[in-house]
């Protein structure tokens, strides 16, 4: 059986805390906690409460940059991604870096993912089966640039 720890992108970026620099780095984490808590929770309110208008997803895969644009675009993902219940994931992360501009993730994401949900991949949906589920285990950095 396969067990996910959902919290510890949470719990690290939480801990992360204590060695913040200064006030900004510690706003922008708490910032990121609160929008990791809602992603994990499937809290689509709260999660859109942590965005600003100029937000930008980026996924970048074979041909480019396929994430989300703008809020409305950013919601529309998130909602989807909740409904399919493709929010199930760990993010063991290894590195946290962080400066007054941008905050930086490093680990491995581990993610279970419904057949439904992996159909609609451009990369994977031709040989994903909607009725079956699926564990994925990837690289991952994240970086969330703090414009505020």
């Amino acid at each position: 059986m396969i067990e996910l720890n959902r919290s510890h992108l949470v719990d690290s970026l939480t801990a992360r805390l204590d060695t913040a620099a200064n006030g900004r780095q510690r706003t922008m984490l708490e910032r990121v906690v609160e929008h990791a808590a809602a992603e994990r929770d499937g809290d689509l309110a709260d999660l859109m409460a942590t965005l600003g208008p100029a937000t930008a997803y980026h996924f970048w895969e074979a041909q480019g940059d396929v994430g989300p644009k703008g809020l409305d675009g950013v919601e529309a993902y998130c909602l989807h991604l909740v409904e399919s219940n493709g929010h199930i994931l760990e993010f063991r992360t290894e590195s946290i870096v962080v400066d007054d501009h941008c905050i930086v993730a490093e680990g491995v994401l581990t993610m279970i993912q419904p057949g439904q949900l992996m159909v609609e991949h451009p990369i994977a949906g031709d040989f994903c089966q909607a009725d079956k589920t699926y564990l994925l285990r990837l690289r991952n950095v994240m970086l969330h640039a703090c414009p505020f």
